[in-house]
């Protein structure tokens, strides 16, 4: 039986570090042998974020870190230049700055369904890439469509209690484990990554747990 590596991840919607963190995370386990099984852990970085109209990332991003409007254009367009690298196509003058709570129990929804994965991926490029409104219920329910899940169903549910309830325990569990910024990315809990690393970071912190499992195995054989 092949063994099944667990990677929990530790991200916002809003958090382009986590898009283009993630992104290296798929790129380096292509390089391996095991099947890997995703977690998402839901994390907000700004609960209070009220959801700007469009075109305003600019100033939403210079008021939260106390630079100008000029300097945050800045610092988002060498951003888009890194993850264009990636293959990532980020246009900030083209994005909502959101709310993401909803998209959290969305996701959530989406983890009931076994679309967990697919539904991160395809918030993240729709917020970033395509410019939608991931703090809208009905852009949330197409993105779920898109992917497979039941409109009607998930409109009914998405929002409800246990989704919240689960959403509201991934912030407690962060908040236990000392995180307090994303990405965070934690290999079978025997290692981490953190922040935006490179593949080759991923390939070596899953090589350092592949060999443990590997030592551990010899030993109980």
């Amino acid at each position: 039986r092949r063994y099944v590596m667990i990677i929990d991840v530790f991200a916002d919607f809003s958090c382009p570090f986590c898009y283009m963190g993630y992104t290296n995370l798929l790129t380096a386990i292509k390089d391996f042998d095991e099947d890997f099984k995703f977690r998402f852990n839901s994390f907000q970085l700004n609960p209070a974020q009220v959801t700007e109209k469009k075109g305003f990332y600019y100033e939403s991003t210079a008021a939260k870190s106390k630079i100008s409007v000029d300097e945050a254009k800045q610092i988002c367009d060498n951003l888009s230049e890194r993850a264009k690298n990636l293959g990532l196509n980020i246009d900030f003058s083209n994005i909502y700055d959101p709310n993401t709570l909803k998209a959290h129990w969305a996701l959530k929804y989406a983890k009931s369904k076994n679309l967990e994965k697919e539904f991160f991926e395809a918030v993240m490029k729709a917020n970033f890439e395509d410019g939608k409104n991931i703090d809208d219920e009905d852009t949330l329910i197409e993105i779920g469509k898109s992917i497979g899940l039941d409109e009607n169903d998930m409109r009914e549910r998405y929002g409800k209690g246990e989704f919240q309830t689960e959403v509201k325990g991934n912030f407690l569990k962060a908040g236990n484990l000392g995180i307090n910024y994303v990405p965070i990315f934690i290999i079978d809990e025997k290692a981490s990554v953190v922040g935006v690393k490179n593949p080759d970071a991923f390939k070596k912190a899953i090589s350092a747990v592949v060999n443990l499992i590997k030592e551990r195995e010899q030993k109980q054989a």
